[in-house]
């Protein structure tokens, strides 16, 4: 059995990267250069091929809580008709738990200050968090996180003066934010891709424009051995920024940005194969059984048993 699991692992069930949690995008620019867009495409391609790294391992995770699991792709070659798959879906029972968990009551805002003005000012942001959609936003969010280790909020702006803005909770996998390697990291630009007919679109925002960037994307990306590359050629387009600041926010389950279940996955899939061998066993050791009812049996002299 240990040899059969053994070559599942050579037979690439699994993720092709090691799950340590994702890895930051630092850059050392203060933004871009609208007159440079040599250097634009250069930076983000930089920042792609770490952002494509944390997305494999993103897309494992989110596909691992729903169930695709090596255990899946277990075989036997004695008796290969009796193999159980069970798959022990702790990994949902964790994500759901830790959200449910943290999320008890809407996020809002509060202040040390007694004073009436600054009292009301908040009581004004919170009207507008309400209005902008970020409570739902949150939710989705935290389950974000818990899942893959981080989540993106989007905001946009709005010409509505009872809502100013607008918040969504976007895919972590589609998303990117890189900041500065001065202290206190402050966001420098984000990044938002939408992939269609291996045509990549992305726009990058830092604190003054938007820029449309025009790429391409080659491999596959769900597969046993992910062979994934996004590549930025060209900026078609740049529109200025209304917020003044980088529109995506990144939240983090930890530090290390490790999905809440993450850290336990050798633990699930030795659960999941041990449950899988116990069903086996049992299996087997049922259809081993020879059962004779009202019959009488003879020896080899023909004599009665």
């Amino acid at each position: 059995m240990a040899d059969e699991r053994n070559d599942e692992k050579e037979k690439g069930y699994g993720p092709s990267t090691i799950l340590a949690g994702r890895l930051p995008i630092y850059t050392s620019i203060e933004r871009f250069d609208p007159d440079n867009p040599e250097a634009i495409i250069t930076e983000i391609n930089e920042a792609l091929s770490i952002h494509v790294m944390n997305l494999i391992a993103m897309e494992y995770l989110y596909w691992y809580r729903r169930g695709i699991t090596p255990v899946l792709a277990r075989t036997k070659e004695i008796r290969p008709e009796i193999c159980a798959r069970i798959n022990v879906n702790y990994a949902d029972e964790i994500a759901t738990f830790k959200g449910g968990y943290f999320m008890t009551q809407p996020c809002y805002y509060m202040t040390k200050r007694e004073g009436e003005e600054e009292q009301e000012k908040v009581k004004t942001l919170n009207d507008y968090l309400v209005r902008s959609g970020k409570q739902i936003a949150d939710n989705k969010i935290v389950d974000w996180f818990d899942t893959v280790g981080k989540g993106n909020l989007f905001v946009q702006a709005t010409d509505d003066e009872d809502a100013p803005f607008k918040a969504y909770a976007i895919d972590p996998r589609s998303a990117f934010v890189a900041k500065s390697m001065s202290p206190g990291e402050r966001p420098v630009y984000c990044g938002h891709t939408v992939v269609k007919n291996d045509k990549l679109i992305i726009d990058v925002s830092d604190d003054t424009n938007t820029y449309i960037i025009e790429g391409t994307v080659t491999g596959k990306l769900v597969t046993p051995e992910p062979t994934y590359v996004c590549t930025a050629v060209n900026v078609i387009d740049v529109k200025p920024n209304p917020l003044g600041y980088v529109p995506i926010v990144e939240y983090y389950y930890n530090r290390v940005q490790m999905a809440s279940f993450e850290a336990a996955i050798p633990l699930i899939d030795a659960s999941s194969f041990l449950q899988s061998d116990r069903l086996d066993a049992v299996d087997q050791a049922v259809q081993s059984l020879l059962v004779f009812y009202n019959c009488e049996l003879e020896d080899e002299d023909g004599n009665a048993a």
